[in-house]
């Protein structure tokens, strides 16, 4: 029972984290420009004194609140019962997370960093 429910959490929270690195990735992009990762680093370890409270607000508005609702809506479908094989709603599921996340780093160009941190200059 408690190995069900900490499974079912880890699968809702997976489903969670891949719409919100697409929804953050993409609303990073738009707010500041195709400027890299290695500048979305900088802005997560600033600190937030002088941050126009706007930019928060719009990223919970246009960041978390899609992913919650991505999440809940591909929960319900995920675990739901209906006339469609289980191996199917979890291939579908998996697929469209995994795309989720590919979209996430190559729109914040996650491989040009890495690639830069083993390059020798």
């Amino acid at each position: 029972m408690i190995k069900n429910i900490l499974k079912n959490t880890a699968i809702i929270f997976a489903f969670f984290i891949s719409f919100l690195a697409f929804f953050s990735a993409k609303w990073y992009v738009d707010i500041f420009g195709n400027i890299g990762f290695r500048s979305i680093i900088f802005t997560l370890f600033s600190p937030m004194e002088g941050t126009a409270s706007g930019i928060v607000y719009d990223w919970l508005l246009k960041g978390l609140l899609p992913s919650v609702i991505g999440a809940v809506i591909l929960s319900l479908f995920y675990f739901l019962k209906f006339n469609l094989k289980a191996l199917i709603k979890k291939a579908i599921c998996i697929t469209l997370c995994l795309c989720l996340w590919a979209h996430g780093i190559v729109v914040t160009e996650i491989p040009q960093f890495l690639g830069g941190l083993v390059t020798k200059t």
